[in-house]
């Protein structure tokens, strides 16, 4: 074994709170120094059951304290889990939830990007007269996307039995139908339907 150390020729030491260990200090030196500049290595807490042992308690059986830690045991994991709020934890990430305690693996990386659905305005015009350039883009009527056209949304009856028709700014149903839109739907709530309309004219090949 000597034989062996000898022959080390680097040592690392890393050291976690006292002074500094410099080279060529002593383990001495530096365990000396903790008991004044400590740093948490570990934390760790007792739960309030470990109180309430028989010398604290004599009037009580063994059987009972058993009994009294089981029930606050029960009482303690009910309150955690009544205020855990899971998200994500991380103030760096886009997705970050200021009242989550409980991180879920939910943060979206900051280069992610979320589509939002919505109604998009478009202009149409003869290729022969750019007249959406002069008018612009916000003048267009939006009605010319949806008139007379098949469409399906979240019906305002599904909206209603979800409750979310005092949230919402619009309904969907309604907005479609104001814009001229042929309006269909399942019969039955939240039931599959899809609506299937001929080809906007601005998409066709000439």
């Amino acid at each position: 074994m000597d034989a062996i150390k000898k022959t080390i020729t680097r040592k690392v030491v890393n050291s976690k709170g006292g002074k500094v260990c410099l080279s060529g200090g002593s383990m001495e030196t530096w365990q000396a120094s903790i008991e004044t500049k400590p740093v948490i290595v570990r934390r760790a807490i007792e739960n309030i059951t470990f109180f309430i042992q028989s010398d604290k308690i004599p009037e009580l059986s063994e059987i009972a304290l058993a009994r009294v830690r089981e029930k606050i045991n029960e009482a303690i994991e009910t309150y955690i889990q009544m205020n855990v709020h899971n998200g994500c934890m991380n103030r760096t990430s886009p997705s970050f939830n200021w009242v989550a305690n409980v991180d879920d693996d939910s943060c979206a990386p900051p280069e992610q990007n979320s589509q939002f659905g919505g109604f998009i305005r478009t202009c149409t015009e003869d290729k022969r007269l750019k007249q959406c350039i002069q008018v612009g883009v916000k003048d267009v009527d939006v009605k010319s996307i949806f008139a007379d056209r098949r469409a399906t949304s979240f019906s305002n009856e599904e909206e209603a039995q979800i409750k979310t028709t005092g949230v919402i700014p619009f309904l969907v149903e309604t907005r479609l139908r104001e814009l001229g839109a042929k309006f269909e739907k399942n019969n039955k709530a939240f039931g599959s339907y899809v609506a299937v309309d001929g080809q906007h004219e601005s998409n066709k090949a000439h």
